[in-house]
């Protein structure tokens, strides 16, 4: 059974602003766990990110959706890894709020 990490960063840029940020740091992202990954997928629809990741032969999925004061972070993870759960969210909700308090 797949878990559902779930993490709600607030934000005090405009929606346009986070979205330029977050394309902009989408190949710092790649370059960084690019050893780590087989294949990593994203498309945007609208103001939300989908992504799928491959490695160590899971894939993770999720979305990251942008509204006026918060970003929406959701990521599904196979049972095979559902105990990394926690320290994702943790690190994944760091690297957020530092990506949304650049100025």
């Amino acid at each position: 059974m797949a878990k559902s990490v779930v993490i709600s960063v607030p934000h005090q840029a405009s929606r346009a602003e986070v979205l330029a940020r977050m394309r902009a740091h989408l190949p710092a992202i790649k370059a960084r766990t690019a050893p780590f990954v087989t294949s990593m997928d994203e498309r945007w629809e609208g103001d939300e990110l989908v992504f799928a990741v491959s490695a160590l032969g899971q894939r993770v999925g999720g979305r990251v959706a942008v509204d006026e004061e918060v970003v929406h972070i959701e990521i599904e993870l196979p049972w095979a890894i559902a105990a990394i759960a926690g320290p994702l969210r943790r690190r994944v909700a760091h690297e957020a709020t530092k990506l949304l308090a650049r100025s």
